[in-house]
């Protein structure tokens, strides 16, 4: 029988302050997510960044907090997408964080019990694109969990599938209501990495070049959703530096309305569940810039999330079906 474990990036545990610093401490503390030798990267993430950032970070997490759910949307979409893998494909499914909780220890010691007769657990995670800061971070981690003791039952890890079929399908139908209305152009938003990074795996192949991955997907939606070239791009967000990856999506938010672009329509690729990125620096902080530099009308695509189809997508990618 097989086990499934959704596996994402990470939330804070509250939109408070002090869970908000611990969260960003957490993540930057990671080698994988920032190029600083120990032990100065840990004094760096913990005791520097996180306290500058803590504050207003906090601030934008109370914006975007599912109150409802007592939540933060990332693990309500979460809980969702295990409660409908299960419901939908007859499996048992549990969802773990990189950072945050539930950490993967506890997620998979969770699936061993629920499910004692395991001999395959399938690592389903929601990185479409190539990236050390998420996936081979994330990956490493079950990983080195696995190898802990013996296991009774085999790892097995999805590549990413920024092409897969199933994937471009799901994002395609996602996308698709939001063209009915008159546009003027497509952005694909991804998360920005340092040129350090991207330049260390693109000489490993296109299955490690995040940039190749992030232009493949816009192009195979693209095509299918019949979105000309000069009506579709890429940009890129969060950047900490001026040698990360271009463009970035505030200056070319700016420009759009001067180059006669009022009606843009952005999409968060690279994250299948909607988080801080997604909903507060495309959903609020962007489109606010949008309009205050003469556009009409910023559309923000909701991520896949728990949308049937994308359930159903993401059976098609781990099970091959």
């Amino acid at each position: 029988m097989k086990g499934f474990l959704i596996l994402n990036t990470g939330t804070p545990a509250s939109p408070h302050p002090k869970d908000v610093g611990k969260f960003i401490g957490d993540m930057l503390s990671d080698g994988k997510v920032m190029d600083v030798p120990q032990p100065f990267r840990h004094v760096l993430a913990r005791w520097i960044i996180a306290p500058l950032r803590r504050k207003n970070s906090a601030q934008n997490y109370r914006q975007i907090w599912d109150y409802e759910h007592q939540a933060s949307p990332l693990v309500w979409n979460a809980r969702q997408l295990c409660k409908q893998l299960e419901v939908r494909h007859k499996c048992v499914a549990e969802y773990a964080f990189r950072y945050g909780n539930p950490d993967v220890a506890e997620a998979i010691t969770r699936l061993e019990k629920r499910l004692p007769r395991m001999n395959e657990l399938v690592v389903v995670h929601l990185f479409p694109h190539f990236a050390q800061s998420s996936y081979q971070t994330a990956v490493d981690e079950v990983t080195k969990f696995y190898n802990k003791q013996p296991r009774s039952y085999a790892l097995r890890v999805l590549p990413p599938y920024y092409n897969h079929p199933a994937f471009i399908d799901a994002l395609s139908k996602r996308i698709s209501p939001f063209l009915s209305i008159h546009y003027d152009r497509l952005i694909f938003s991804y998360h920005s990495l340092p040129h350090t990074h991207l330049q260390r795996e693109k000489g490993r192949g296109t299955e490690y070049d995040y940039v190749y991955q992030a232009e493949e997907t816009l192009r195979l939606v693209g095509e299918k959703l019949n979105v000309p070239p000069p009506k579709r791009g890429v940009v890129y967000s969060s950047a900490m530096g001026k040698k990360w990856q271009q463009p970035f999506l505030d200056d070319v938010i700016e420009q759009l309305p001067q180059q006669g672009c009022k009606r843009v329509i952005v999409v968060c690729a690279g994250f299948p569940a909607d988080n801080l990125e997604s909903l507060f620096d495309i959903g609020v902080k962007a489109r606010q810039s949008f309009l205050a530099c003469g556009g009409e009308d910023l559309v923000f695509v909701p991520g896949l999330n728990s949308e049937d189809f994308w359930v159903d997508a993401l059976w098609q990618i781990a099970c091959g079906e």
